[in-house]
Order: C-alpha cells, then sequence, then structure tokens
C-alpha cells in the first residue's frame, strides 16, 4: 500500500479513511478518533444522513479492500 494520503491546509485536514479504519468506524466511531489521534466526540448529524453513513460503510469497506493502492477513490474522507 502506499504512505498515507492527507490533504492539509493551515485550517483543515482530508483524510481519506483506510480499510482498517471503516472498520474500526463499523465497531465504535470513538475508536476511530483516537485512532486518527482525534478526541473523541459525538458525531451529531441528522438520523437520516446517519443511516446513509450507516448503510455505506460496509460497501466501503469492502471497496477499500479490494483497490488497497488507491482506497482513496473508494472510501469516506474524514474532515479535521
Amino acid at each position: 500500500m502506499k504512505d498515507r494520503l492527507i490533504l492539509t491546509s493551515d485550517r483543515l485536514q482530508l483524510i481519506p479513511l483506510q480499510h482498517r479504519e471503516l472498520l474500526l468506524w463499523e465497531k465504535d466511531r470513538h475508536e476511530l478518533e483516537r485512532s486518527l489521534g482525534l478526541q473523541p466526540s459525538d458525531m451529531l448529524v441528522d438520523p437520516l444522513f446517519r443511516k446513509e453513513i450507516d448503510d455505506a460503510l460496509p460497501h466501503w469497506a469492502g471497496q477499500t479492500r479490494r483497490h488497497a493502492d488507491e482506497y482513496y477513490w473508494y472510501t469516506n474522507w474524514e474532515i479535521v
């Protein structure tokens, strides 16, 4: 797998989640946040959006497993 890709500016980071991070998220969102060096928080989103995320997570995980070298095309990006 290639080195980790993170897009940064003075105020923002965009982090494409790798396969193992998506699996962490499926299990426990706070564990994902800790693995990224973030303070665990409550992700406050509309329930419909949360359902969309929950439905998409298995798809992203499968795609990032199949396309490990180009995972960033097939994943969700964390905005920090």
